[in-house]
């Protein structure tokens, strides 16, 4: 199995700029010269978080994306297991100061650790690096958790939101919530990134609701080598 560094862009909606790249692993079959699927791919016992990022710092520590920051998804129990930050994740702050979005999967992070997380967050900023919270919830815990850890970023998914607000067929009701929503966020000095674009009708959906960022096939597919890649150090 031949592992690889994949990038995903993150776009700014009005424009379509590159706002930064998520950062996936993807693997081939070099038996069959094919890729493996994800999720195979994660449910396989020797792929860990300690590994991905292992993999992930040997390859930014080749190539630099310029001033792009770069998204890397980790499991919050790799934050959390101890005290100090893992050692892949400091050698990649060091290699992309200031840079790098620490993407923690909402889901696994319990209320109850509210005051450990408070602790991380302020670890992670003091290596230089930003906190997006993934598959957030626009949920008064989610916002709790907005509150307590100050994320740059919250990640949530298109169908996620269309749901949360539209689910009665309130309309109205919705789009006011909507632009509450982002009202709320801002307040908290919090961007949104919508996932799961791959249509027309819905980025127009982004466009209508003033929506910063997203992501999502439409919008590009995640690549091997993405352009323009820089050498580091170089220009």
């Amino acid at each position: 199995m031949q592992l690889y560094t994949a990038l995903q862009p993150i776009k700014t909606v009005n424009s379509l700029a590159i706002r930064g790249y998520e950062v996936l692993l993807r693997a081939l079959d070099p038996t069959h010269n094919r890729w493996i699927s994800p999720f195979t791919l994660f449910n396989t016992s020797h792929v860990t978080d300690a590994l991905v990022l292992a993999h992930h710092a040997q390859q930014l520590s080749r190539h630099c994306y310029g001033d792009i920051p770069l998204f890397i998804n980790i499991e919050p129990v790799t934050l959390t297991h101890q005290d100090a930050l893992p050692s892949a994740l400091v050698d990649i702050a060091k290699q992309c100061s200031e840079r790098i979005v620490v993407e923690i999967t909402e889901r696994w992070v319990k209320s109850q650790d509210l005051a450990l997380w408070r602790h991380k967050a302020h670890t992670l900023r003091d290596h230089g690096l930003d906190i997006a919270l993934d598959d957030w919830t626009c949920t008064d815990a989610g916002f709790e958790l907005v509150t307590a850890i100050k994320p740059h970023y919250v990640k949530l998914t298109l169908t996620d939101i269309q749901q949360h607000f539209f689910h009665d067929g309130r309309v109205h009701s919705g789009i006011s919530s909507v632009h509450g929503l982002l009202s709320r966020l801002q307040e908290a000095h919090t961007q949104i990134i919508i996932e799961g674009i791959e249509t027309d009708a819905q980025y127009a959906w982004l466009q209508h609701f003033h929506i910063p960022f997203a992501q999502g096939y439409w919008l590009g597919r995640p690549v091997i080598q993405p352009l323009p890649m820089i050498p580091q150090g170089g220009a």
